[in-house]
This record gives C-alpha cells, sequence and structure tokens, in this order.
C-alpha cells in the first residue's frame, strides 16, 4: 500500500504535529484522506496545513486533520488505513439534520451539547456565523449537535425555526453535559498537592464550564486554578493557601503532555475559577520563547500577597 504514494509530492510538516509523527508519515495520512474522499466522489478544493477542503456543491467543508493525526500517532502504522476510513465515516455530513433536526426541537434538545475550542482554532471561518460564547477567557464555548457519532457544529441560521434563545439552548446543552460520564479522581499530586482530576472521552472539558454545579467540591476557600488541556482531560485544584504559582509549575509538563499528544487540544492556559466566572493566569514572555504565568492582581490581594 505504501508503493501507492511513492511519488506524491510531500507536504511540509506542521509544526504542531512535530513530535506526534515525521513528514513522510503526515504525508502518508494526507493520502489515506485523499483516498478515501475520491473513493467517496468528493472533490477536493485545497490542502492547506493541517487541514482538507472539499467541494460540497453549495459550500465548501474543511476536515482537520489535528484529532485524527494524534489517534493515529499512538497506533501502529499497519493500522492508519482501517483507522482513517472509520474516522471519516463518523464524520460524513448528517444528511437530514437540517431537514429533522432543525425542522423538529423537542427531537434536536437530547443532542444539544457545549464543545470548547480555542479562540484561534478557526481563523479561516467566520465565528460570527456559529453559535458560541465566552465561558473562559481566549476560549469559545460552542453549541453542537452530538449526534450519530459525530459534532455538528450549530450555525445561527440553523435554530431560527427553533424559537428559542441562545441563553436558553445553552442552558439546556449544558444541562446534558452535567449528566454525562466523567471519571472523577482526588489525588495528592507530586505528593503535595490536592488535585481533582476529570476525564472522558469528549465532555471534560464542557462539564468544567458549570463547575460550581458540577464539581463544586474541587472549588477551595479562595476558588479554583483549573486546566482544560483537551476536550477529554481537565485539572482543578482547591486554592487553600499561597502555593499557586507552585502548583502550577508541577502541572504546567502535564498539561503540555496532553495539549501535544491528545484528540481535541483546547488550550495551554491556567484559569483562577472564583465567584462564578473564571479570570486567566496573565501570561508573560520571558527569554528564549519561555512563558512566565503572573498572579491575578485580585487573587494576589485576598491571599494577602506584596
Amino acid at each position: 500500500m505504501f508503493n501507492l504514494f511513492k511519488k506524491a509530492k510531500l507536504l511540509p510538516l506542521p509544526s504542531s504535529y512535530a513530535g506526534l509523527v515525521d513528514q513522510k508519515g503526515y504525508n502518508f495520512i494526507v493520502e489515506l484522506y485523499k483516498k478515501y474522499l475520491d473513493n467517496a466522489g468528493q472533490k477536493i478544493l485545497e490542502i492547506n496545513e493541517g487541514e482538507i477542503v472539499v467541494d460540497l456543491g453549495n459550500q465548501p467543508r474543511h476536515y482537520y486533520l489535528d484529532n485524527l493525526v494524534r489517534v493515529l500517532a499512538k497506533n501502529d502504522k499497519a493500522d492508519w488505513d482501517r483507522l482513517v476510513n472509520e474516522h471519516l465515516d463518523k464524520n460524513q455530513v448528517i444528511p437530514f439534520a437540517k431537514e429533522y433536526l432543525y425542522s423538529d426541537f423537542e427531537y434536536a434538545a437530547q443532542f444539544l451539547k457545549v464543545y470548547l475550542k480555542s479562540s484561534d482554532t478557526f481563523p479561516k471561518i467566520k465565528i460570527s456565523d456559529y453559535v458560541h460564547r465566552m465561558d473562559l477567557p481566549e476560549t469559545y464555548t460552542f453549541l453542537i449537535l452530538d449526534f450519530s457519532e459525530q459534532f455538528h457544529f450549530i450555525k445561527r441560521e440553523n435554530i431560527k425555526d427553533w424559537n428559542k434563545s441562545e441563553e436558553e439552548l445553552f442552558e439546556i446543552a449544558l444541562s446534558n453535559v452535567s449528566v454525562e460520564t466523567i471519571e472523577v479522581n482526588e489525588e495528592l499530586f507530586q505528593n503535595q498537592y490536592n488535585m481533582f482530576t476529570f476525564f472522558s472521552g469528549d465532555f471534560s472539558a464542557s462539564y468544567i464550564v458549570e463547575l460550581e454545579k458540577n464539581a463544586g467540591f474541587s472549588i477551595g476557600t479562595h476558588g479554583s486554578i483549573v486546566a482544560i488541556p483537551t476536550k477529554g482531560s481537565a485539572f482543578v485544584h482547591p486554592i487553600e493557601n499561597d502555593e499557586v504559582l507552585d502548583v502550577i509549575g508541577a502541572l504546567s509538563d502535564v498539561t503540555k503532555k496532553f495539549y501535544a499528544e491528545d484528540p481535541g487540544n483546547i488550550t495551554m492556559n491556567f484559569y483562577w475559577y472564583h465567584d462564578g466566572k473564571f479570570d486567566l493566569f496573565p501570561k508573560e514572555k520571558a527569554e528564549k520563547g519561555y512563558v512566565t504565568i503572573k498572579w491575578p492582581v485580585e487573587l494576589k490581594e485576598r491571599l494577602g500577597i506584596e
């Protein structure tokens, strides 16, 4: 099978995939994608860094390679063809979504969820077209339909017939997320710091949006440190003393590894949850490309730090 692609012109390896696959591996993934789309009769318009754009007739569709690359990197190359096919089978357009789901809110409501992505995730699409809001700074909370083993990001034009406000839709979606199966554990991280971990296939980060409702036990006297590196992982430390920056320093390598290697990466930011809201731990660029995490002013004042 590899011989099929020997003469293909090599595409540059996106920097975000370095350490996951090499250039030949990335090109092999793209060729497997192209083979599937060709067999499906989908015309490829362009191939950009980490995405393939196809012609659906009335509009282009963007296939993003990010999650798939992370999945394949953890599997034997002999299984890649099968995994690519399974991935794309699950991600085909819902053929009757607009006709059925968007015309029957009572039925569609059970599939509403929220999905978090970094605010710079989709630079080439018009974000304002999609139903979204910002619960965590620099992170969008999208309204989606979790249907037929795929996520369908909902456009504002799609919900006109539902006669529901966006606020009402988010309330329903978050309620659906709250009953998702999330593996929650409490541990003594590095034998020093109390830490709650939240793991699932897709909705750990979404679950954290309503932290007080879903996991109030993880909130300390002065709030919590929150990290959501990927869709399926979240880390929460209840703040009881001034060891805040030490905790972030200890947790940084772990969240970086999840962000780099797991599907559905979101952000390397750290957040301070308090009084029902999320604030960003400010970052400051240091020498040699390093980033220094700074105190939120209000938290520093609460803890009496000079």
